[in-house]
Order: structure tokens, then sequence, then C-alpha cells
């Protein structure tokens, strides 16, 4: 029995950290769903396979909804810009973990 079977797991963003962190909890069982991922090389494919491929903005309010677990990479204002900031995300989702990957972090100058 996976260790983490029926958890559910929402990754968001195109940077490879969110693509690796989905890949090795669906390696332990867990449901992935991904918004729009980068699919343009072997790497990346190999990341997404089989995850839930959601392209859809009606699909991506409810996966953030159902999601056990969200987890987010990129930089705040592009996180802002696609409505994937933290205020926005607690209105889809109050109480899942919310997990940001960015290599600067959310605040300070050089986020």
């Amino acid at each position: 029995m996976p260790l983490l079977r029926g958890f559910r797991v929402l990754q968001a963003g195109e940077a490879l950290a969110a693509a690796v962190c989905g890949r090795l909890l669906a390696d332990v069982g867990a449901e992935i769903a991904c918004i729009d991922p980068d699919l343009s090389t072997p790497l990346s494919r190999y990341l997404h396979h089989g995850k839930k491929l959601i392209s859809d903005a009606a699909a991506t309010r409810d996966a953030f909804a159902a999601a056990d677990l969200i987890v987010c990479a990129g930089a705040p204002r592009e996180l802002a810009r696609r409505g994937w900031d933290m205020p926005t995300l607690r209105q889809l989702n109050p109480g899942a973990p919310i997990v940001y990957i960015s290599p600067f972090g959310q605040t300070g100058p050089r986020a």
C-alpha cells in the first residue's frame, strides 16, 4: 500500500523544483494534479509522468479547493498575477498547507 495513497497534491508553476517535488510525492503514492506544466523537454515529461494535467480555469479552482497540499513555484509577482498568492489560495482552500518554492523567498529585496 503506497504511503500517501489518497493524498491530493496540487502542483502550480513551471519551475523545475515544483516538478521534482510533485514527482517525489507521486512516487510515494500521492495523487498529483499539475496546472499548465512545461512538457517541452524529456526531463519535464519524465517529471510529469502520471500526473493529472489541468489547463481549464474552472478545473483549476476546483483542484485548489480539493487539494490536501498545494505546492507553488515562482516569483511572488508571477504567482500573484496568476492568482496563486497566499490570500487568494486561502480563500480557495483555507485548510491545506501551502508550500512556496522560489530561489530567493517570497519577501525581501531579491524576491
